[in-house]
């Protein structure tokens, strides 16, 4: 990491109790925002992060996107708890989703395999020369003998 970043990093996270200004609010992950409004200058934001001891703890989702885009300018009206709990609703609406499409998915291959409308993948790579290429043969119709084609 670059010393911008680690000093817009160590500014962001405020390490210590170092909280300046007035608290603005929390996140569900139990965050403290605050914000520093100076005469004649843009306001000054800093997150004070529950779980997050050193720099170096910190990921990206350590920070909601709405609050993330209010400690960087982009939105000017702190976002309210109602709209971090409807984001957290539909992402776990999107991850049901996912696994019901997977599912019927894992399904409808197991379907057609026992019908003989395709062939069990079985990925199983074999390296001749230079070139290395999936197989995705039954276990009756492998060779571990090499063949050519030409």
């Amino acid at each position: 990491i670059g010393v911008y970043a680690m000093s817009w990093l160590r500014s962001l996270l405020q390490l210590g109790s170092r909280t300046r200004g007035r608290l603005v609010g929390t996140d569900l992950l139990g965050n403290q925002y605050f914000e520093l409004q100076a005469r004649g200058q843009r306001p000054r934001r800093s997150v004070k992060l529950k779980n997050i001891r050193k720099e170096d703890q910190y990921t990206p989702d350590s920070i909601p996107p709405e609050w993330d885009r209010w400690m960087r300018g982009l939105r000017s009206v702190p976002p309210t708890h109602e709209e971090l709990q409807a984001r957290v609703q539909q992402a776990d609406a999107l991850q049901n989703k996912v696994e019901g499409v997977e599912k019927r998915d894992a399904e409808l291959q197991a379907k057609e395999h026992e019908g003989g409308l395709t062939a069990r993948m079985t990925p199983r790579v074999k390296s001749m020369d230079h070139a290395a290429a999936p197989s995705f043969h039954s276990q009756a119709e492998t060779s571990e003998e090499p063949t050519s084609t030409g």
